[in-house]
């Protein structure tokens, strides 16, 4: 390497332009006179023959970690002379991927980007004292690069997997490694999990191996690896066998070993979570490998044992460790031996989250919410929205970047290489000069489609919307919604409370309602409300006046082609209607059906009469609508707009039964409603 040398005088009081040098401006002066050709007066007679005398730096060591993509590191160190009118300083660094200048008494060291190569680097920035040609000081660096090679450089994999790893508590936990992953590329703290079957490790290992759904792959729980379908291999596999590459694995859980194929790897690792990041480091130094897996299972151990929790000291400071870890894996690929000529891909993720008590495996969002991370030199830091990615991408993502197309394979997850990931930030995020709708990464994505696809202006009633058109399947809520959806606007007509139903629906539905537009917030997600029949869903949500949302009418799944129903309805604001006075016996009237309702633990009860009714004594009271001519809903609240004691739908029959239990004096009121549009003349019965 070359050493340049730029002289910078803090203060130009030889009032002369120094040869191989130049002074620094003078806002009071307008050009420094040339040097004379007689050369400077006699050593001895020169005043500041001595030099600028001791010089203190601020720092003496500086350290560089940088990816491309990223801004250029910049560091400052303030320098201090005995005797500043003497001092004289130039500026000379050992390598050409270091820029340094001096200004005053500021020194800025920074990188030269297009000098940069991957790997590890140390250099140094000197300060030679002019008048005495004496190095006045020096600052010692060091660099930890990683960039993007040219097109045809050899390509690497690193996937790490942190078992019970929660997305959600990571947020409160100190990661400091993953935290810069996050900054060179994709990234989010709620992904998701496979969700078609348990959140155990066993059918979500297999599904960040293989990248399909638990449906598709077989394995439903932890054991029974035999079963899996070998038509869906794991991504080391395929980098192995169709693409010629070397591949290596270290994990911790036994179990892994089962669920992948025996020639899947040519190097392996395993024993406690220390000795298995250190087997694969030393893999990764050989340069051996293309391919990589770790799996780390101490985080989740100590999930079971405190709860997934941050607020436990165990699982945070195991987290961190793990973290830790990966800091040591990331170093060892910095140690390769040909890293100047590699491309590097790393991902960590997780199988699964956990709760306060310690348990995952049930299909619930708190353990389907995950991290994802997707790192690479070139990549720009991306946040992921909420739900957008899955460990079902890992496969895809990983065998796209090592050159398979994964289009090709039926996976279910999909890859975020070189992938415009979010189509409304306005930035390049892969970075080949398109944003957002301009990329056709975009084509299709929620961002840059018309949604909502219809407004609904501030409609309410039975079937506003009566045949549901299945447009397209790019969305889904926490509770599902695999399938074709349709997407409306509305907006509420006033403050209050709305219910929302498919009620009418021969298909299976899920039903959600997102704040402001379609990538906005999830207010409520519904399916199969029990009591409403197959697929028929419901919820209810406090709107103000004028507050617009958009509802998606969503299919459980892909095989959905039956049509479906959407009602919308204002909760009752009469409450009440009528007084039943404090006797038991029977009531008769007209039920008429109107447009509002009343959403409780039972169907959506619409046309509702809402009628006081005092307990005469303590004790247990049943009310029932037998007798009535039409399909009831029975409810009973604690006054209006309270607590809900008691609903049903079908006690007998197509009427309704319910019990309750009540002191003296207390208020209540009597709902009744009809089932989806059913009106008629009912029978009230309290005994």
């Amino acid at each position: 390497m070359t050493s340049p040398q730029l002289v910078f005088p803090l203060l130009a009081l030889l009032g002369c332009t120094p040869e191989g040098g130049s002074v620094l401006p003078d806002t009071d002066q307008d050009e420094p006179p040339a040097c004379d050709d007689t050369g400077p007066e006699p050593r001895d007679s020169d005043p500041c023959a001595g030099g600028a005398g001791e010089l203190t730096l601020s720092d003496s060591a500086l350290a560089f970690d940088w990816w491309e993509g990223q801004e250029l590191p910049e560091a400052t160190v303030t320098v201090e002379v005995d005797d500043p009118a003497c001092a004289e300083l130039v500026v000379q660094v050992s390598e050409d991927w270091v820029d340094a200048s001096l200004d005053g008494e500021t020194l800025r060291v920074t990188l030269a980007e297009d000098a940069v190569v991957s790997g590890k680097h140390s250099a140094w920035v000197s300060l030679w004292d002019a008048d005495t040609d004496a190095v006045a000081g020096r600052i010692e660096l060091s660099l930890s690069a990683l960039v993007r090679p040219a097109s045809e450089a050899s390509r690497n994999v690193l996937v790490v997997g942190v078992d019970g790893l929660d997305g959600e508590e990571m947020m409160d936990i100190d990661v400091p490694v993953m935290e810069s992953l996050m900054q060179r590329g994709f990234w989010s703290y709620a992904a998701t999990t496979q969700l078609t079957g348990a959140t155990s490790s066993g059918p979500s290992w297999t599904s960040i191996l293989t990248g399909v759904e638990t449906t598709i792959h077989g394995v439903t729980s932890n054991g029974g690896y035999d079963g899996r379908d070998t038509d869906y291999p794991s991504f080391l596999w395929r980098a192995k066998h169709q693409l010629g590459l070397s591949s290596a694995a270290s994990i911790q859980w036994d179990d892994i070993w089962d669920i992948l194929e025996d020639d899947a790897y040519d190097a392996t690792g395993g024993g406690d979570m220390q000795d298995v990041v250190t087997t694969m480091a030393g893999h990764l130094r050989s340069g051996l490998h293309q391919a990589h897996f770790v799996h780390l299972d101490d985080v989740d151990g100590a999930g079971h044992s405190v709860g997934y929790l941050a607020s436990e000291q165990v699982y945070y400071d195991t987290v961190v460790l793990a973290d830790a870890l990966i800091g040591e894996l990331v170093d060892a690929i910095l140690d390769r031996p040909a890293i100047e000529g590699e491309h590097w891909l790393i991902i960590v993720t997780s199988d699964h989250g956990g709760d306060a008590w310690g348990s995952h495996g049930t299909m619930s969002e708190d353990y389907q919410t995950i991290p994802l991370i997707i790192a690479a030199p070139g990549l720009a830091s991306t946040r992921l929205h909420d739900g957008a990615g899955s460990h079902l991408d890992v496969h895809p993502t990983a065998i796209d970047f090592l050159g398979l197309d994964p289009l090709d394979y039926g996976l279910s997850g999909g890859s975020w290489w070189e992938r415009e990931a979010d189509c409304g930030d306005g930035v390049d995020n892969d970075g080949d000069g398109l944003v957002d709708c301009d990329d056709s990464d975009c084509d299709g994505e929620i961002e840059c489609i018309e949604c909502p696809a219809v407004d609904l202006g501030s409609t309410v009633g039975a079937g506003v919307v009566a045949d549901v058109a299945f447009d397209q399947a790019l969305m889904s809520g926490s509770c599902g919604g695999a399938g074709a959806e349709s997407t409306y606007g509305w907006s509420a007509p006033a403050d209050g409370r709305y219910s929302f139903d498919t009620v009418g629906a021969y298909r299976d539905t899920v039903l959600y309602a997102l704040d402001g537009d379609c990538t906005g917030a999830e207010l409520a997600c519904s399916e199969d409300v029990p009591g409403l029949g197959s697929g028929r869903s419901a919820f209810a949500v406090d709107l103000l006046a004028g507050q617009e949302i958009v509802v998606v009418v969503d299919s459980y799944s892909s095989s959905e082609s039956a049509a479906s129903t959407l009602s919308i309805y204002p909760f009752t604001t009469s409450c009440p209607d009528g007084v039943l006075g404090n006797g038991t016996g029977s009531w008769t009237g007209t039920h008429t059906h109107a447009s509002r309702a009343h959403t409780g633990s039972c169907p959506p009860a619409v046309g509702n009469i809402e009628l006081s009714w005092t307990a005469p004594a303590d004790g247990s009271y049943t009310y029932s609508t037998v007798g009535s001519d039409f399909d009831t809903v029975a409810y009973v609240l604690d006054g209006c707009g309270g607590t809900e004691l008691a609903c049903n739908d079908d006690g007998s029959g197509y009427q309704s039964v319910v019990s309750f239990d009540a002191v003296a004096g207390q208020e209540l009121i009597i709902g009744l409603g009809g089932f989806h549009t059913s009106s008629g003349a009912y029978v009230i019965t309290i005994d």
